[in-house]
C-alpha cells in the first residue's frame, strides 16, 4: 500500500487512510448511517449522502427558482458521473469541507479543523483556503483553528513521513504546476500571449505555472480581507467560492470533476455561474474523442466563453454591496 500511494504522488491521503480509520456521519450532519465499514465505492455513495444532507444545513439562499440546492447537487449530471459514478475525491473534499464550515458557523473549532483536516488529507486544496478562515475568525480564533487544524494533519499525514514519499508527494506538485496542462483557460490564454512576446528559446509554460500559482496565493489573501464577514453567515462560503473559482481559472489542470468544489460552495451562496460551469466543462470530454487524446482549443474557447459571458452577467446584475455576501 505504501508503495502504490508513494508512486500515486501521495496527494490523496484520504485513500491511504480510509482502511485504517472509522467515522460516522451520523454526528456531523445527524443522518442515520452505519460506520463506513463497506468497500469503497458503497464509502464513496455514504459521503455523498453526507455532502446532500450537508448542503441542506445551510441556510437556503435565495436563487429565486424554488429548487433545493441538495437537489441541484444531488441530480447534477456532472456530480452523478464524475463524483458518484467515478469516485473522484472530489466528493469525499467537500464532504468534509461542508462540514468543516458548519462547525466553523456553530463557532466549534476543534470538530471544524478536524474535518478541514479531512479534506486535506482527501486532497490538498482546502490548504489555500487557510488564510480565509484566519481572516473570518479574526487573529486570536483563527489562530486557535489553525493550531487544532496542524495537530490533526500531522495525525493524519503520520504514516506518510518517509523520505520517499515526500519526494514523490514533491515530484508530483512540480510536474503538476511546471509541465501538466489540461483544459486550461487564464494558463493557456496567458502562455499563448507569453509565446508571442517572449523569447522562443524561454519555455514559457514551465515558467508561468509557478507564477500562477503565487497569483493565487496573495489573490486568496486579498479575498480574505475584501470578504471579512459582517452580518452574513454566508460571506465566508462566498470567499471560498470565489478562491476556488480563482484558483481553477488559473490553474494549469482543469479536469470536469475538478468544478464539483465551486459548484458545492456555490450552492451555499446566491451565486449561479458555478451551475453553469458544470455543464460546459463537459466539453472537455471532446478531447478523448476516438479513443485517442488531442485537445480541441476551439471547444476549450467555447468553453470558458459561454462562462464568462454567464459569470460577467450575474456580477453586472449584483449590486456590490450584495457581491460578497
Amino acid at each position: 500500500l505504501t508503495t502504490n500511494f508513494s508512486n500515486s504522488g501521495g496527494c490523496n491521503l484520504f485513500q491511504f487512510q480510509i482502511s485504517n480509520f472509522k467515522f460516522d456521519l451520523k454526528r456531523v450532519f445527524r443522518i442515520p448511517e452505519r460506520p463506513l465499514d463497506l468497500k469503497f465505492e458503497k464509502k464513496n455513495l455514504k459521503l455523498e449522502k453526507g455532502t446532500t444532507s450537508g448542503v441542506r444545513k445551510f441556510p437556503t439562499p435565495p436563487k429565486g427558482n424554488g429548487v433545493n440546492p441538495a437537489v441541484l447537487y444531488a441530480l447534477n449530471p456532472l456530480i452523478l458521473l464524475e463524483i458518484t459514478g467515478n469516485a473522484h475525491f472530489e466528493g469525499a473534499m467537500l464532504c468534509f469541507l461542508l462540514a468543516g464550515i458548519l462547525f466553523l458557523q456553530k463557532n466549534r473549532l476543534v470538530p471544524a479543523a478536524g474535518f478541514w483536516a479531512w479534506a486535506v488529507a482527501s486532497k490538498l486544496v482546502p490548504l489555500l483556503f487557510l488564510p480565509i478562515v484566519w481572516v473570518h475568525l479574526g487573529f486570536r480564533k483563527g489562530l486557535r483553528f489553525l493550531l487544532f487544524f496542524a495537530g490533526f494533519t500531522a495525525v493524519l499525514f503520520a504514516p506518510l513521513f518517509n523520505l520517499e514519499i515526500l519526494e514523490n508527494m514533491a515530484g508530483s506538485l512540480n510536474l503538476y504546476f511546471q509541465q501538466f496542462a489540461f483544459n486550461a483557460s487564464g494558463y493557456y490564454f496567458l502562455k499563448a500571449i507569453g509565446k508571442a512576446l517572449a523569447d522562443p528559446s524561454l519555455d514559457v509554460g514551465r515558467t508561468l505555472g509557478p507564477i500562477l500559482g503565487i497569483a493565487v496565493f496573495f489573490g486568496v489573501w486579498a479575498l480574505a480581507f475584501f470578504t471579512r464577514p459582517t452580518t452574513s453567515s454566508r460571506r465566508t462560503s462566498t470567499a471560498l467560492l470565489f478562491a476556488s473559482t480563482l484558483y481553477l481559472v488559473l490553474a494549469t489542470t482543469v479536469h470536469p470533476w475538478y468544478i464539483a468544489l465551486p459548484f458545492g460552495l456555490g450552492l451555499l451562496t446566491t451565486w449561479r455561474y458555478p451551475i453553469v460551469w458544470t455543464g460546459v466543462a463537459m466539453l472537455s470530454y471532446s478531447h478523448y474523442a476516438d479513443g485517442g487524446f488531442k485537445e480541441n482549443f476551439g471547444l476549450i474557447a467555447l468553453e470558458y466563453l459561454v462562462l464568462l459571458v454567464f459569470a460577467t452577467w450575474e456580477f453586472m446584475r449584483t449590486p456590490v454591496a450584495q457581491a460578497v455576501e
